[in-house]
């Protein structure tokens, strides 16, 4: 209750936080943040959950913040956080502990979720590098929210795409940041419609999902990756018709490329004695085939359309010569 009581006491005063400019307060703002970080390197657990719900009511109260107030508070933060977690900063360049980042990382999403300008874009980029995966998970949780502000700009600084696709090839193990990259890449479920996002951002998103399914591509080697949902978000994206219309023609025939090697892939799996996920294979090859139809529609391409369909009827008693027979008919019609 004490540390409840505290933190209404020292909340950023409401008026701070309605004023339609309130670059006059950022001062104030900066000594409020600085305050809190402080107080993250505490070794009490419940101080530092005090700190991390500290932030995050700053901009869930009843009145929504401004705009002006959201972009100060991100920018300060993001200033505050950066000399938290970066190792060049730390005292004597030792870093400060895997909790201390952790709940930095926490906090830094909550607020990119909440703030939607980008402006958390320098310790999101750091926290995307940290040697500790949960740390990273958190950092690509951020990137989705500070990437879909930043692709307004021609210029962006730090490269938050290629910090994405960094996260995900230093931590193969782990499907949970892959899943998180692939939302961020596929503007989900910050632009959905793909109504605000630039031709141009797109098309250098398209890059960089067909190479992230690339390298998620390799792991299949012995077992699949953990978590293929991931895959099911670029599967959708790709056969959207905007996205199939800004794809150069060797990018279209390379998805589907790709789609056909990991429905070979995941097939070789499903029939194998020791999938641990049929499931979620099944659940793959099905959005695959449907994801191809879709495609084949595109391209009024009746081959793909007919040879697609039926691999949404694969099942886990398919035979292998019933899915090689498939699978061919699907390799034939590509072109």
């Amino acid at each position: 209750m004490l540390l409840a009581s505290q933190g209404r006491a020292q909340s950023i005063p409401s008026a701070w936080k309605t004023a339609a400019d309130c670059e006059q307060y950022r001062q104030g703002i900066t000594t409020a943040v600085k305050t809190k970080i402080a107080k993250l390197l505490s070794d009490d657990t419940e101080t530092q959950k005090y700190v991390r719900n500290w932030f995050i009511e700053q901009v869930t109260a009843t009145q929504p913040p401004s705009a002006s107030f959201m972009d100060i508070y991100a920018d300060v933060l993001n200033n505050a956080l950066e000399n938290l977690v970066d190792p060049k900063n730390a005292p004597g360049g030792k870093p400060v502990s895997i909790r201390v980042r952790l709940n930095a990382a926490i906090i830094n999403q909550a607020i990119a979720q909440r703030a939607g300008n980008a402006r958390q874009s320098t310790v999101t980029f750091t926290l995307m590098h940290d040697p500790c995966a949960a740390v990273v998970l958190w950092g690509v949780k951020a990137a989705r929210y500070e990437l879909a502000a930043q692709l307004g700009q021609v210029l962006r600084d730090p490269d938050l795409i290629e910090a994405i696709v960094d996260a995900v090839k230093a931590h193969p193990d782990s499907g949970a940041i892959a899943d998180e990259a692939f939302l961020a890449f596929t503007l989900d479920p910050t632009d959905r419609d793909l109504k605000y996002t630039s031709d141009a951002a797109l098309k250098e998103l398209i890059s960089k999902i067909i190479e992230l399914l690339t390298f998620r591509l390799t792991l299949f080697a012995d077992t699949s990756p953990s978590d293929l949902y991931a895959e099911s978000h670029a599967v959708t994206f790709l056969s959207r018709q905007k996205i199939h219309d800004l794809e150069t023609p060797d990018q279209q025939l390379k998805v589907k490329n790709l789609l056909y090697d990991y429905l070979a892939a995941c097939s070789k799996l499903l029939v194998g004695p020791d999938a641990p996920n049929k499931t979620e294979l099944l659940d793959l090859i099905h959005q695959i085939g449907r994801a191809l139809f879709v495609i084949a529609q595109h391209e009024s391409n009746a081959a793909l359309k007919d040879a697609s369909e039926p691999i949404t009827g694969i099942s886990p008693d398919s035979k292998p010569g019933e899915l090689e027979q498939r699978l061919s008919a699907v390799r034939a019609a590509i072109h």
